[in-house]
């Protein structure tokens, strides 16, 4: 069994410094942007499609929170209440979000009646 490995040891030293190598090139190009990356929250993958639904408009943010409701306990209560913190991680993150869109089609998709 050693006899199998002994030809990939190269490659296993040479991953391993690519893996020790990268996170640490990736923490040096991003300290020169002037955001304090380490303070930024990070915006889940329901956040995420949260915010981008609303911004498309009140139907998909409602349809959205409806079909998904099961699966990740995700209510229009949830996302009125988390919005603030949603919308500063977006745009921590990079995400071109049109802020206003999605705070006004939140704002009406909460107030329609459930279904």
């Amino acid at each position: 069994m050693p006899a199998l490995l002994t030809p990939h040891l190269p490659l296993a030293g040479l991953g391993a410094a690519l893996c020790l190598a990268l996170p640490a090139a990736g923490f040096a190009a991003d300290t020169g942007s002037g955001k304090a990356w380490s303070s930024c929250q990070p915006l889940g993958v329901v956040e995420r499609r949260v915010v981008a639904k609303a911004e498309v408009g009140v139907e998909a943010l409602r349809d959205y929170v409806y079909i998904t409701r099961g699966i990740h306990r995700l209510s229009m209560i949830d996302v009125t209440k988390h919005l603030d913190d949603w919308l500063a991680a977006a745009h921590c993150a990079g995400m071109a979000v049109d802020e206003t869109a999605v705070r006004r089609n939140v704002a009406l998709a909460a107030r329609m009646p459930r279904i």
